[in-house]
Formats: structure tokens, C-alpha cells, sequence
């Protein structure tokens, strides 16, 4: 697996999006729509972990480029 660019994160959570990112189950294209809104307890795809009430969800929609 490639290694992320140097700056770009560190951490064991940006690992896991970086590692998502790569194999493909993370959009790499451009959002053509990016929404924020208050967390509800939906789990993050990301990282895994549910998203609190007093945290935000940013959420978009990709282009299939």
C-alpha cells in the first residue's frame, strides 16, 4: 500500500480513512455537494464510531469520474 503524503495525517484514524481511501471504499472524486449537519448517532464512514450529538456530520455527494 502506498504511503500517505507527507503532512497529510497521522494518527491511527486518518490511517484507517487513508487505508479506505485506497482501496476504494472511500469516494477519491470530486463532491459535486457537501452538507453539514448535527450528529444523530449515525456511525462514521470513516473511522467507524458513531457520531455524537454535540459533533457535526459532513456528508457529500461524488462524481462517479
Amino acid at each position: 500500500m502506498p504511503v500517505p503524503p507527507a503532512g497529510f495525517f497521522s494518527g491511527s484514524v486518518r490511517q484507517l480513512v487513508w487505508q479506505k481511501l485506497h482501496e476504494g471504499r472511500l469516494p477519491r472524486t470530486r463532491a459535486v455537494d457537501i452538507r453539514v449537519v448535527p450528529g444523530d448517532g449515525q456511525v462514521c464512514d470513516g473511522c467507524g464510531e458513531p457520531i455524537a450529538q454535540d459533533q457535526q456530520i459532513v456528508s457529500g455527494i461524488a462524481t462517479r469520474d
